[in-house]
């Protein structure tokens, strides 16, 4: 029986989720992307989203340069983004029938969206093709 249990334990575990394939929480174009840790209501009226914030989000966005874009480098991106580790949960929200997405404390934007930094776009888009994979619409606009 233990040989069986061995190789099983093993594949189960190099399939767990880990923040080097986790679903992410899409960032801003200041701040990284945080993991994923609860998704409800994946294309339905009232999907949500909740992340977390974990040091290899922030390792990684701070080495790929896409937050901070003072061109701090990566060791002084880490130490001014470690607080983000004790940071409340983020959370999304969509109605994927409605076409509508809400990030954090941005307005609900109506879809099609023209994903830029500027208009919250860039999230919105991000976080409604993570909870609404199934929308037939359209979900970015040319501008």
């Amino acid at each position: 029986m233990n040989l069986i249990r061995t190789p099983i334990l093993a594949i189960g575990a190099s399939l767990a989720i880990n923040p080097a394939t986790a679903l992410t929480f899409p960032e801003t174009c200041i701040s990284p992307p945080a993991t994923v840790t609860s998704i409800t209501g994946i294309d339905t009226r009232h999907a949500h989203m909740e992340a977390r914030y974990t040091l290899p989000d922030i390792i990684q966005a701070c080495h790929q340069g896409y937050v901070d874009q003072a061109g701090a480098p990566p060791n002084v991106c880490i130490a001014r983004h470690k607080d983000l580790l004790q940071a409340p949960s983020l959370h999304a929200y969509a109605d994927c029938v409605a076409g509508t997405v809400k990030v954090e404390d941005d307005d609900e934007i109506k879809l099609p969206v023209y994903p830029a930094c500027a208009n919250g776009g860039i999230r919105a888009v991000a976080a409604f093709k993570t909870l609404c994979p199934s929308y037939g619409g359209k979900i970015e606009s040319e501008e």
